[in-house]
């Protein structure tokens, strides 16, 4: 692959994380039924050409030859195509729905306005997909995943009030044969699991809880990513490919058939609820404290799991996928874990040596010198204001929908920005 096509397929993965971004560069998969957002009208079906349509690297790219490996940044960019790329950005994209009324946060004159630090996180993060599978364009399945959610979502919330009309009509048939009726209907599930992973067709991965159903987006795109190595001739990176809502839906909707029925996971988890249990021991204070806070043994999980990087998702606990360093200082500052260590561990946090102490409790990122010198640039700012290079409560809405939206812990518990 070009370092140019590869540039292009890493910014494209960056502005993917911005829902509200006003490009057409986002929107691949809207190109028949318009996003709100988009303003394309001729179809481009295959995807490297689309996205050159809207990402131009004329000016970041000093040398546009074919990357052998990436194992840092500095494979794929130099110092001075790094600034490139951050002011090209800056004065290229914007992001906020246009006509939103959010205390002045989204209006859509959002400039795209990245530090090196957090283009380094989104390297790290888009890293560990390549190396999954090094010849595939990343951003295409984050644009699929992305489009696909909501419908996703949807059609699974149709498929569990399926099942349990199933399981509640049992009841007006003959005791002989409920429990053939049940089977019968459970087969018809595991038949459709096994037709569409025969096609070849993406499968969401997550869980149903009591807040509904989670995608787990990091392993559903790192596991197709890993089929797609082993089988690259079935793909093709069009506008055709994009996978069918209800067959992609199978996965979950079967195993929402089978928890339901027998109480069980799929997949047995034993070692790791061994192991989530001493995680729970080990930050038994810290779990006393968030309780004392109001949150939920459930909200506590799932913070557990957050800070774990998503270790224990496999036990049906939310996670945010995709989190850099600034996160990790929202995390620690809404979670109350700033507070909890100033108050239990004296830790007043006006020097690194705190913060590779605080670094402890999480896997997101290294517990690096650098981070720590990162982290107390925050701290020191976080009573400072956007224009600061290192105020960490920017954009700071788009990381509270994911702590409401995804891990589902009520945003009016978390501690107010200053």
């Amino acid at each position: 692959m070009t370092k140019e096509n590869r540039i292009i397929d890493f910014i494209a993965f960056i502005l993917l994380d911005y829902e509200e971004l006003l490009s057409n560069a986002n929107y691949f998969f809207w190109q028949e039924s318009k996003h709100p957002l988009q303003d394309q009208n001729e179809v481009i079906p295959n995807y490297m050409d689309f996205l050159k349509e809207y990402i131009v690297t004329d000016k970041i790219v000093e040398n546009d030859t074919k990357v052998r490996e990436l194992k840092s940044l500095k494979n794929l960019l130099t110092n001075k195509e790094l600034i490139n790329l951050i002011k090209y950005l800056e004065y290229n994209f914007n992001w906020g729905y246009p006509d939103a009324d959010n205390d002045g946060v989204y209006g859509g004159n959002l400039s795209l306005k990245l530090t090196e630090e957090e283009i380094k996180d989104y390297f790290s993060n888009y890293l560990s997909y390549y190396q999954i599978n090094q010849d595939a364009y990343i951003s295409y399945f984050i644009a699929i995943f992305n489009t696909l959610d909501e419908s996703v979502h949807r059609q699974l919330k149709t498929e569990t009030r399926k099942i349990d009309s199933i399981l509640y009509n049992k009841k007006s048939l003959p005791n002989n044969l409920q429990s053939e009726y049940v089977t019968n209907r459970y087969n018809s599930y595991k038949n459709r699991l096994f037709n569409d992973t025969a096609d070849n067709t993406l499968q969401f991965l997550g869980f149903t809880d009591v807040n509904g159903v989670y995608f787990n987006q990091r392993k559903t795109i790192s596991t197709y990513l890993q089929f797609l190595k082993e089988f690259p001739e079935t793909l093709k990176y069009t506008f055709e490919e994009f996978p069918n809502k209800e067959k992609s839906s199978s996965f979950l909707a079967y195993e929402y058939f089978q928890n339901k029925l027998s109480g069980k996971k799929l997949y047995r988890q034993d070692e790791l609820e061994i192991k989530f249990e001493k995680c729970k021991e080990e930050n038994s204070s810290i779990i006393l404290y968030l309780k004392e806070k109001s949150f939920t043994d459930l909200e506590i999980n799932t913070i557990l799991n957050i800070l774990s990087n998503g270790e224990y998702t496999a036990l049906n606990y939310r996670h945010i996928d995709n989190l850099k360093q600034v996160d990790v200082f929202r995390l620690f500052y809404t979670l109350y874990i700033f507070d909890y260590y100033k108050e239990k561990k004296s830790l007043n946090f006006d020097k690194e040596a705190d913060f590779k102490k605080i670094l402890e409790i999480q896997k997101i990122i290294p517990n690096s010198q650098e981070k720590h010198n990162q982290l107390l640039k925050y701290y020191k700012n976080s009573n400072s204001n956007e224009e600061n290079r290192h105020y960490p409560f920017k954009s700071y809405n788009k990381f509270l929908d994911k702590i409401g939206g995804i891990a589902k812990i009520k945003r009016e518990k978390l501690k107010q920005i200053p």
